[in-house]
């Protein structure tokens, strides 16, 4: 799923958009604990939309600007980052989160703190 074309703005290219997960995955620590895993990548060049009528000018002249951008600027060692954040659940909390955690239209909390990571640690 993504999130392309939403009320959240057309992003900029690739450069200046985040990348969120949708699958959750199970991660397992030292002890044999288990938990619920998700991934979230934070661009460092930050979030930057395009006009609707900028957006509707590029799609038709250079559809593959998004691209070829990102081609570009690695080209130049202008190389793009991002920061790679990850969200932690005990697998029993699972069961009783106000939300299904596995629900791909639904987001987990940003403030949401869980405990019991063990090794992992929190978010």
């Amino acid at each position: 799923m993504t999130i392309l074309f939403s009320d959240r703005g057309i992003p900029d290219g690739y450069h200046f958009m985040n990348g969120y997960g949708s699958h959750t995955f199970r991660f397992w620590n030292k002890n044999d604990e288990r938990f619920w895993v998700k991934f979230h990548f934070k661009s460092d060049q930050g979030v930057k939309c395009l006009a609707g009528e900028e957006a509707a000018r590029i799609a038709g002249e250079d559809p593959d600007y998004a691209g070829r951008d990102l081609f570009d600027s690695i080209e130049r060692k202008d190389f793009p980052r991002w920061n790679l954040k990850i969200q932690i659940m005990p697998e029993e909390d699972a069961d009783t989160y106000n939300v299904n955690p596995f629900d791909l239209t639904k987001i987990w909390s940003h403030r949401l703190s869980f405990n019991r990571c063990g090794s992992f640690g929190t978010q």
